[in-house]
């Protein structure tokens, strides 16, 4: 199954030091949402607005295993279209939660999250844009 990744979950070397065996790396934009960081990360719809991730594909062993969990078991999945970098469009899974607005911004996370950003290639001005959440 295709899946598209927005937090750490979008790097492969985490998944495959879980056990996982995620396959096709592909780099993506989810256009209409964008990345909310407060408590746990989520996609919020916002038509003017992106979040940049990668799609994985993934057995539906492998997504039990990443949803299951105690931080994890909230994610429900929901189908979206994403953009791959060469311009194709791709039906996808992607998990997301509810927004929880009272909760602080998760600045430990962002900072992985910034590093993956980086190490993965998607684009600097993405990266860059989250380096001013919060600032």
């Amino acid at each position: 199954m295709d899946g598209f990744f927005y937090g750490l979950y979008m790097d492969s070397d985490l998944l495959l030091g879980m056990g996982l065996k995620p396959a096709n790396p592909r780099i993506a934009e989810l256009k209409g949402f964008r990345l909310d960081l407060y408590g746990s990360v989520k996609v919020v719809s916002d038509p003017s607005k992106s979040v940049w991730g990668m799609v994985l594909s993934l057995s539906d062993e492998d997504l039990h295993t990443m949803y299951s969990g105690p931080k994890t078991k909230a994610y429900r999945a929901f189908k979206v279209s994403v953009h791959a970098s060469d311009g194709t469009e791709l039906p996808v899974q992607c998990y997301n939660q509810e927004a929880t607005p009272e909760a602080p911004l998760n600045r430990e996370y962002l900072e992985k999250l910034v590093s993956t950003v980086r190490k993965l290639g998607l684009p600097g001005e993405y990266a860059r844009a989250l380096e001013r959440i919060g600032n």
